[in-house]
């Protein structure tokens, strides 16, 4: 498991997030309370734009260990979300 989260870090830096996502998603079928998985697969659904899945994977690796680095980008991700709730609402007020 540990290599497989290794791999999808290398994978992010080569700008490949689908594939990192996939070996992070493998990595956690074999141990699901590996939080550099949950990391890395939360940063590459960020650089994918899915803000709802890379909130609940980071949400998941704070729980388990807290991490001030990754504290920070569950902020963000936690703006970013009420910003799509927000147009969201908007959007169904309007029609």
């Amino acid at each position: 498991a540990m290599m497989l989260a290794n791999r999808a870090a290398l994978l992010l830096k080569q700008r490949r997030p689908c594939a990192a996502i996939r070996d992070c998603t493998a990595a956690l079928k074999i141990n699901a309370s590996m939080v550099k998985a949950y990391r890395i697969r939360g940063i590459a659904h960020r650089k994918l734009g899915h803000w709802r899945k890379a909130h609940g994977d980071v949400a998941e690796a704070q729980a388990l260990k807290y991490d001030a680095g990754t504290a920070e980008m569950h902020k963000f991700l936690t703006a970013q979300l009420e910003k799509l709730d927000g147009e969201r609402k908007r959007g169904a007020g309007v029609s």
